[in-house]
């Protein structure tokens, strides 16, 4: 089955009902991909920043991110596309707000396939293969996973799913040694850097849940989505969190200093004996995992935004293989440059501030959808769905955890989304700027 389509352009999309997963499979695809370098490469980062009060970063992480999934299930029941968020964003606040979010979502794809691609390579170099730059092997898991997705062979999901329950067995067992030999003097000093640390996780961990998002681009691949979609983003959240908490907590009871990237990994070896090697086995897997699927997650956001017409058509034209080789080539290029910054908490922050970028836009969507389509489709849905309230709150919290963030980190991201407003300007430059037009009708509307 293509990932993409059998013909030459990418605007349709038919599968049988045979080929399309279930629940079950989209549950798996989504841990698979949240499940990435945030829990074998964050877990490290985090706890060296906020200490054991990591583990209280994660919980209101995943209560922010919360809500931002739950906006994501009510576009998602809304709105059957394979756009997912730039689409929802698009059909509900204009074009240009949904061009922006389209580029936030392909450049902050972009750059968590660098960053998980940098985690494989850290692990690579750290646990089988040393005295070999991380950056290399890195590069290499790049180009074979862009020739898997040019000859069409990277939809696996039935191998991708072995992978991802394989790597949640591992993880599980690792957090049950950590616990089995849990040290709790390595807990006393809950808060060694203050609340600021703490805070500053939180926004970091945006990257760690941001996962989730890729479910909602398989929409035409999964059976019954309407149902199927939402439930899938919100219990994969809910499961990933249990497993990140009991992987923090064995790390902290474990090593109890001295974290960094490979600390997972680490500990795995100082606790599981001749088990140890498990861990950085499994880092190894869900990492080409987690890319793989941002891969195609970002590939056909950017060939929804050419479906669309808001950027060339090209984007869309298949290889004799069906895979939309523009885009593959476009988003190789772009991962590239961001691989050469060679520096994982840098690439960290910068895709933690777009994807807040991304989320903000998200949740204001969602307060949208309650405005303008609360007649049609019944307001008992709407309370179903938390009502408008939920998003509204998570507009707020969401733009509150800016302030995490550094400033170097903020400016980068800013820029990055601007040279997407600024395409988008030049790109419609024969007609009338979307600020001057914005003020031209509210003129015209007096």
């Amino acid at each position: 089955m293509s990932i993409f389509k059998k013909s030459k352009r990418l605007d349709s999309v038919s599968l049988s009902r045979e080929n399309r997963q279930g629940l079950l499979g989209a549950i798996i695809f989504s841990i698979g991909s949240i499940i990435g370098g945030g829990i074998f490469a964050l877990t490290g980062i985090s706890v060296n920043i906020a200490g054991p009060g990591a583990i209280i970063s994660y919980i209101i992480a995943f209560f922010i991110i919360l809500i931002s999934a739950i906006s994501y299930a009510q576009l998602s029941a809304l709105y059957i596309s394979d756009g997912g968020g730039y689409l929802f964003i698009k059909k509900l606040l204009g074009n240009f707000l949904g061009f922006i979010s389209g580029w936030a979502i392909y450049i902050s794809g972009a750059i968590f396939i660098a960053f998980v691609l940098s985690v494989f390579g850290d692990y690579m170099s750290t646990f089988f293969i040393h005295n070999i730059h991380p950056i290399y092997f890195s590069f290499i898991a790049l180009i074979l996973l862009m020739i898997l997705a040019y000859l069409d062979l990277s939809d696996t999901k039935w191998f991708e799913g072995v992978l991802v329950m394989v790597t949640i067995f591992i993880l599980f067992l690792f957090g049950l040694f950590g616990i089995a030999h849990i040290n709790l003097s390595h807990f006393s000093n809950f808060f060694p850097y203050g609340g600021g640390g703490v805070f500053r996780v939180i926004g970091i961990l945006f990257i760690s849940f941001m996962g989730f998002q890729v479910i909602s681009n398989m929409e035409v691949e999964t059976k019954n989505p309407k149902k199927n979609i939402p439930m899938a983003i919100i219990l994969s959240l809910i499961f990933v969190l249990v497993i990140y908490l009991l992987v923090v907590i064995a790390t902290i009871s474990i090593l109890g200093s001295n974290f960094n990237v490979a600390s997972v990994g680490l500990a795995a070896e100082k606790s599981m004996g001749t088990l140890g090697f498990l861990i950085p086995l499994a880092a190894l897997f869900a990492t080409l995992s987690s890319a793989n699927s941002n891969i195609i997650s970002t590939t056909r956001t950017i060939s929804s935004m050419a479906l669309e017409n808001q950027i060339s058509s090209k984007f869309v034209r298949l290889n004799k293989y069906d895979a939309p080789k523009n885009s593959l080539i476009f988003i190789f290029l772009v991962t590239s440059l961001f691989l050469l910054v060679n520096n994982i908490n840098f690439l960290v922050e910068v895709a933690a501030t777009i994807v807040m970028f991304i989320f903000i836009l998200i949740n204001f969507a969602a307060v949208m959808i309650h405005i303008r389509f609360r007649d049609i489709i019944g307001e008992k849905t709407f309370k179903r769905l938390g009502g408008e309230i939920l998003p509204l709150f998570g507009v707020i919290a969401t733009v509150l955890m800016l302030l995490s963030v550094s400033v170097l980190s903020f400016i980068v991201a800013l820029l990055l989304v601007f040279m997407g407003a600024f395409y988008y300007e030049k790109k419609n430059i024969s007609r009338p700027s979307f600020i001057i037009k914005n003020i031209k009708d509210k003129v015209y509307r007096r």
